[in-house]
């Protein structure tokens, strides 16, 4: 089973495509497809901004700053920033990779998300939405969601746990 997850992983990583988040134009989605798959959000912005953010106005949102510090308590497994380069700051499975995307940036009031628009300090820094679906890598395209966690969490492991992931 190692084996198999372990090629699934290295197959995400070699086969999957990036989009630039623009945060005042929705067409940055327009590539990403509407469909199944795993996704991973990766930005140059400093641990000590994300900080300083406050909390979010919705409930459902991630709360960063409170995210971070229980995400940093993960000694040795947190992804941390390499200076001034992009790191992943979160990671997940979707059943609508386009719509996921969507809820990232815009935010959502019923689904846990990072809401970016909601801090102008954010959006000086690069952000990248990078995705691949199941179909990609020849699995059946279905919205087995167990498929989708257990590659999420074996992902983690090989890589890092992202700074805004709870769970």
């Amino acid at each position: 089973m190692y084996e198999a997850l372990k090629q699934i992983i290295d197959n995400i990583v070699d086969k999957s495509r990036s989009v630039r988040i623009l945060f005042n134009a929705e067409e940055w989605t327009s590539t990403i497809p509407s469909r199944p798959g795993w996704y991973w959000i990766k930005t140059n912005t400093p641990i000590q901004v994300l900080e300083n953010v406050g909390a979010p106005s919705s409930r459902a949102h991630v709360n960063i700053p409170v995210t971070i510090g229980s995400t940093l308590r993960l000694a040795g497994m947190a992804i941390m920033p390499p200076g001034d380069r992009s790191y992943v700051i979160y990671n997940g499975e979707a059943t609508n990779l386009k719509a996921r995307a969507r809820e990232h940036v815009e935010g959502h009031s019923a689904t846990y998300c990072l809401g970016l628009l909601e801090y102008d300090s954010l959006q000086e820094y690069d952000w990248t939405f990078s995705y691949i679906t199941l179909a990609e890598l020849g699995l059946a395209d279905s919205t087995s969601k167990q498929l989708r966690i257990i590659v999420e969490q074996a992902w983690r492991a090989e890589y890092g746990w992202p700074i805004l992931c709870k769970k």
